[in-house]
This record gives structure tokens, C-alpha cells and sequence, in this order.
């Protein structure tokens, strides 16, 4: 498997984990995802975030490249800058 499938195939059993716990519990679900979108291409990324979004749970998520994310859907950007917060 290449990196991107390794990486996906990881990423398919964090989401079912969340939804498990989601479905078993009143706690809320807080999913946090460090350079998700390394070694996916546009599909894989477009597949995982659909399926982040089905599973219920409040995403966050990090990158270097703001338009790996284009495809989230109802996502809230923050960068930080020479030291400086922004929200966009």
C-alpha cells in the first residue's frame, strides 16, 4: 500500500471509532487530525471529509497548504502568522 492508502485506511477506522463512541455515549466527539491531508489526493481528501462530517463530531484538523481544505464543508480557517491569530 502506498502512503495515502496506509493513511486512509487508518483514517476510516478513527471515523469509526468516533461514530461508535458518538452512538454510546452522550460525551461529545472531538476528533483531532495533525497534517491530515498529506499524502492524499483530491479524492481520498474529499472522501475523508464527507465522512468526518457524517460522523457527528467536532473536527479539527491542521495543515500547511489552507487549500488542501477547499472541500470541507462549514469550515472555520485559523492561521497563524508572524506570531498573530487570524480567523478567517
Amino acid at each position: 500500500m502506498s502512503a495515502g492508502q496506509q493513511k486512509a485506511a487508518l483514517l476510516r477506522l478513527i471515523i469509526a471509532y468516533a461514530k461508535l463512541v458518538r452512538e454510546n455515549s452522550s460525551a461529545p466527539v472531538i476528533v483531532l487530525l495533525d497534517e491530515i491531508a498529506a499524502h492524499l489526493d483530491t479524492h481520498a481528501r474529499q472522501v475523508l471529509f464527507l465522512e468526518l462530517q457524517a460522523a457527528g463530531a467536532q473536527v479539527w484538523m491542521t495543515g500547511l497548504d489552507a487549500a488542501s481544505f477547499s472541500d470541507v464543508p462549514n469550515a472555520k480557517f485559523i492561521y497563524c502568522e508572524n506570531g498573530a491569530i487570524q480567523l478567517n
